[in-house]
């Protein structure tokens, strides 16, 4: 049995350290076609910088919407039962803004720890 796609939220688990830590951009896009191979519609997006600025580590929690794919594509009921097979989340590692933290990004890595849909 298959669950279509229809709104909800994200929720990704990342690591927040002290140092080497970068910026992610995280994308939710609907899968779309006959076998679900191709991105279709971008859903929601979010972009965290996991540097902390205090000498230590944590677990953060960053979430945000998943919109329906007939509020993208605009109504239209034929992309939005073909977007609603899949969901396909893309994270992207940015080049960090410049400023008095760079200091401390040597290398630049992010860890996911946990994603979840609900």
């Amino acid at each position: 049995m298959r669950d279509h796609l229809v709104f909800g939220k994200v929720i990704v688990r990342l690591l927040k350290s002290y140092e080497g830590m970068g910026v992610v951009h995280i994308e939710a896009l609907a899968m779309v076609g006959a076998l679900n191979t191709t991105r279709g519609p971008l859903l929601g997006s979010t972009t965290v910088d996991c540097l902390w600025a205090v000498n230590v580590s944590e677990s953060y929690s960053t979430r945000f919407d998943v919109k329906k794919p007939q509020d993208i594509s605009g109504g239209s009921e034929s992309v939005g039962q073909q977007a609603a097979g899949g969901m396909i989340l893309v994270f992207t590692i940015l080049k960090p803004p410049a400023n008095k933290k760079q200091a401390s990004r040597k290398s630049i890595k992010i860890k996911i720890l946990e994603v979840s849909i609900v």
